[in-house]
């Protein structure tokens, strides 16, 4: 009896203890599945956050691959080759590569447990190249510029360029106005004669008296100035009416033969410069910092051709020429800015006549000649800036030619840099005639660059992609595209969802279907 009792007791002690372990145990292991669920959440989370950043990346990814190996400028078409905007179809190629990326299962022997669905995608904001007058645009090339270029070189650079681009001169005005002295001058000295048949009573005077009459009027005015003789000047002939009636003929046919110049022409009927251009919904800076308005300009030098440093490419020829002239053609923007370097080169050049001492006193001689010195004091000095014109803008021409020859000359001259004689200007007609080259002068590039830095912002961003739009739709795939539908910038809202897989006494971001999780991601090409 007392043993069935002991061996009932010992029953009774057993089960008591299996019964507290057991709960020990399920206690336990409660904990542990829920310490395993709280790293299961936050690996989620974290593997959410990772495929956010492989989702706006993969889209960023899908960039216009011409556009960068041309113009070196990183951006995605929008539009994917057509010519409306379509953010669904960036959406839907982010949410294909977002899946793939998430589910990787195929890839393990045993479970995946960290798998999300991706519940949605969608582009919040966005930023164009031509939003703000293409100020994004700039920016990114501004700092694709930047990269591999010394400082002293663009400091150098810039201080040229800015040299180059002082000061303006207004050929027209000088040279008729120099003409218009002229002319009233040859009136004064014939009413004079006139005059002085009357009072000797001859009012008959035959052409060959007329002519020795002229001619002793050039002799008979006060001492000339600088070693010039009324004899050469006479022989030389009027400068100012030798300017006007070449000038009269075109300045690109005086600086370039006709069979050199492109003959292409902008196809693209409504450029990027003269439409109404989509707009992005991101908030932009529509200003350039002076460095990076120089630092664009330098990369349009580079990156873009021109007349002495083309391109292997379909559209224009002279894309950095169009830039400043915005014309419809490489001939036409050629001579556009051909006229424009002329008045850069004039200003240059007037400085340097003008200091030295004996090129005024030639312009003074045959200024003297021309008027004489009976007359207006002021038509004298009028007729003297006419003739200085006359003589910068032909050594101006000069110049331009040893330019398009890829020749370098001097932002300002020395007396030895100078190469055209006032009073042998007609030998300037012939083209192979040029000016001499300076070893610390600057090329044509550069000088467009000083051009360049005239334009308003607001226009030569977007006349720029012009350029890039025309020679993008040479190519079948881009044969519609639009630069107004180029993306440079977004931020894109993500939503997540995933299951629980470990029993857990924590329900933190869970709901009803299980776990959900939100991220948002920017990416920006211009930062």
């Amino acid at each position: 009896m007392n043993r069935q009792n002991r061996k009932s007791q010992r029953h009774d002690l057993q089960g008591t203890m299996t019964v507290f372990m057991g709960m020990t145990i399920l206690m336990l292991l409660s904990i542990f599945f829920s310490l395993l669920e709280v790293v299961h959440y936050i690996s989620l989370r974290e593997e959410s956050a990772m495929l956010s950043k492989i989702g706006i990346e993969s889209m960023f990814a899908d960039y216009c691959r011409p556009l960068w190996d041309e113009y070196g400028v990183l951006a995605i078409d929008g539009g994917y080759g057509g010519e409306i905007l379509d953010l669904g179809m960036a959406t839907d190629r982010m949410e294909s590569c977002l899946a793939d990326n998430a589910d990787v299962s195929e890839f393990s022997h045993g479970g995946n447990h960290l798998t999300l669905a991706v519940d949605a995608c969608g582009i919040e904001s966005y930023g164009l190249l031509t939003d703000d007058a293409g100020v994004p645009f700039m920016k990114e090339c501004a700092g694709a510029a930047m990269y591999g270029i010394p400082e002293d070189l663009l400091d150098g650079l810039k201080e040229q360029t800015d040299t180059a681009g002082d000061g303006q001169m207004d050929w027209e005005d000088l040279l008729e106005e120099g003409d218009a002295a002229y002319r009233s001058a040859m009136e004064e000295r014939q009413r004079r004669i006139e005059e002085s048949e009357r009072n000797d009573g001859n009012g008959e005077t035959t052409e060959e008296d007329g002519v020795d009459e002229e001619d002793d009027w050039i002799e008979d005015s006060e001492a000339l100035p600088g070693d010039l003789s009324a004899e050469e000047i006479a022989t030389a002939g009027n400068p100012i009416e030798m300017v006007l009636a070449w000038k009269d003929e075109g300045i690109l046919k005086q600086v370039v033969p006709a069979d050199a110049v492109s003959g292409k022409r902008m196809t693209v009927e409504n450029p990027v410069s003269d439409r109404t251009l989509s707009e992005g919904n991101t908030e932009t800076t529509n200003t350039l910092s002076t460095a990076d308005r120089f630092l664009f300009q330098y990369y349009l030098s580079e990156h873009m051709g021109s007349y002495t440093n083309r391109k292997e490419r379909k559209g224009l020829s002279y894309e950095l020429e169009y830039v400043i002239g915005a014309e419809d053609s490489d001939k036409a923007n050629l001579a556009e800015t051909v006229e424009q370097l002329l008045v850069f080169r004039g200003a240059m050049n007037l400085a340097s006549l003008l200091k030295d001492g004996e090129k005024r006193a030639e312009v003074k001689a045959v200024a003297v000649a021309l008027a004489g010195a009976s007359v207006n004091p002021a038509v004298i000095k009028a007729v003297e800036a006419g003739v200085t014109a006359a003589w910068v803008y032909a050594e101006s021409v000069l110049d331009i030619r040893t330019l398009l020859d890829g020749g370098k000359i001097a932002v300002v001259k020395t007396p030895a840099d100078w190469t055209s004689d006032l009073l042998s200007l007609t030998q300037c007609v012939d083209m192979d005639y040029k000016a001499k080259e300076s070893a610390d002068g600057i090329r044509y590039q550069t000088y467009l660059i000083a051009l360049l830095s005239v334009i308003p912002q607001k226009k030569i961003g977007l006349r720029a992609l012009d350029v890039i739009e025309q020679e993008l739709r040479q190519t079948k795939e881009y044969s519609k595209v639009k630069m107004d539908n180029f993306i440079y910038c977004a931020t894109v809202d993500y939503r997540y969802k995933a299951v629980p897989v470990f029993g857990s006494l924590v329900t933190t971001g869970r709901g009803p279907e299980g776990y959900s999780f939100s991220d948002k991601e920017s990416l920006d090409y211009t930062k």
